[in-house]
């Protein structure tokens, strides 16, 4: 049930995003260490090189090849959808992040704000595994989708969170990426992760199932219902 191995030295976490860029005084959002550290890497900095293979591996958004275009942020800030307050405040943390890379490393305007959005809609909490990864980078990692009642087969929809979503173990010093729990995958099947319940399961009004809903929206660009 072993699908991949994943050394822990490979993996962008922010102690080691802080080392790399000389910024153990920076005061900011870890998430900005990680994309300061994610930005370097891309552009061939020396000190973040062990990443770059990873960061040459994510979208650009350049020579055409955009997935994160129809994000809503990136819609909003082009003008091309009206924002609430939520998505204005997701929008202006960004570009706030995004000003702290350009500190942190020698990168242009694009590069920095699509580093930070790569950290949000990429990043994950493996502290449980190792200490200083939250947040992090995983390569592989971060290759499994969330599901969705669009995407998910209704064979599987019965299936608990626990049982469905692939298994992040350390073992040594590795992070092991196993399948699913809960069921016997067939060929073809798309293996997920699961990022986070968006208001499924929370009680309390509407108002908060939709805010919770919102967030993991403006956060990774999907919804998951």
């Amino acid at each position: 049930d072993e699908l991949a191995r994943v050394p822990f030295d490979s993996i962008l976490g922010a102690e080691a995003a802080a080392e790399a860029l000389d910024a153990h005084d920076f005061a900011g959002p870890p998430q900005c260490l990680l994309a300061g550290a994610l930005a370097a890497a891309y552009v061939g900095v020396a000190s973040c090189e062990r990443w770059r293979p990873h960061a040459l591996s994510l979208d650009w958004g350049l020579e055409g090849r955009d997935s994160l275009r129809d994000h809503p942020v990136e819609r909003c800030q082009r003008g091309e959808m009206e924002g609430d307050a939520l998505l204005e405040d997701t929008l202006r943390q960004l570009t706030e992040a995004s000003e702290s890379v350009r500190r942190l490393a020698p990168v242009d305007e694009h590069v920095s704000f699509r580093a930070c959005l790569l950290v949000l809609t990429r990043a994950f909490d493996l502290s449980h595994l190792r200490d200083g990864l939250n947040p992090a980078l995983a390569p592989v990692a971060d290759l499994f989708n969330h599901p969705s009642s669009t995407t998910l087969p209704e064979r599987l929809q019965s299936i608990s969170v626990s049982g469905l979503a692939v298994q992040s173990t350390s073992d040594g010093d590795d992070l092991v990426v196993r399948a699913p729990r809960g069921y016997d995958p067939r060929c073809g099947d798309e293996l997920y992760n699961w990022y986070g319940n968006a208001g499924y399961g929370k009680t309390g009004s509407v108002e908060e199932w939709r805010e919770a809903e919102d967030k993991f929206y403006y956060q990774y660009g999907f919804r998951m219902w």
